[in-house]
């Protein structure tokens, strides 16, 4: 392989390597911020079905009651508060 390569090709796993941590760290305050807004909510009962189901911020705003009810939120109640609280967002 001509030297040239070899160091694009350490420039490229480089910068994959460092998206890919970005990617990871966003997931990770995504749902560090679901869990907070549950956790205002006093639904923090619910965040490991949300984390099970990889609901993030931008999925939640994407889910209407009847999402809702389906991923185990019953109560109506809590339903309401949730998409809400994700309006304000």
């Amino acid at each position: 392989m001509p030297r040239g390569a070899t160091k694009n090709h350490q420039q490229q796993h480089k910068k994959n390597s460092s998206s890919s941590r970005s990617s990871r760290r966003k997931s990770k305050s995504s749902k560090s911020n679901v869990r907070g807004l549950l956790s205002s909510l006093n639904l923090l009962h619910h965040f490991a079905t949300f984390e099970r189901e990889e609901i993030d911020l931008a999925a939640l705003k994407e889910l209407g009651e009847a999402d809702l009810e389906d991923l185990g939120v019953a109560d109506r109640a809590e339903r309401n508060a949730i998409m809400r609280a994700v309006k304000k967002l």
